[in-house]
């Protein structure tokens, strides 16, 4: 869906599976006027829980640019963000793992194993857990 924010129509920077990240635009009228941007319901509950807060979380939210902007002067990898997302095809998220990089004493992959705990909520507790499905797309910002 199109979002409208008060600089105008916003797009948001995904990456694919291979650790491509590109601009996407929705191409459709919003379902619903009340229906929030990801970036919009973010910055509304990090005012309501952070009212003290410094971050200029609605300033953010009224142009996408911003956001990536302020990604590129406090991440390694995404230096000049907003232009190289841009590119035809994107940009590549580096992946130091693929490049067989590891910040181990040993310079290898090293793997370990935790037992989880056996929890069971108590009656009337909500028990949120992560998941991820194929070929999904995260959204950075």
């Amino acid at each position: 869906e199109k979002d409208h924010q008060r600089k105008g129509v916003q797009s948001t920077s995904v990456e694919d599976s291979m650790s491509m990240v590109h601009l996407s635009v929705g191409m459709k009228r919003p379902a619903s006027p009340r229906l929030l941007s990801e970036p919009a319901v973010v910055a509304g509950m990090a005012r309501a829980a952070l009212p003290d807060s410094a971050t200029p979380w609605q300033w953010y939210v009224e142009d996408y640019d911003r956001i990536r902007d302020t990604m590129a002067m406090a991440l390694d990898g995404v230096e000049d963000f907003n232009r190289r997302v841009r590119l035809p095809l994107g940009v590549r998220i580096r992946q130091p793992a693929r490049e067989l990089v590891f910040l181990t004493p040993s310079g290898r992959a090293e793997f370990s194993a935790a037992a989880l705990p056996d929890v069971v909520p108590a009656p009337g507790t909500l028990a949120l857990g992560p998941m991820r499905s194929l070929d999904q797309w995260n959204t950075t910002s």
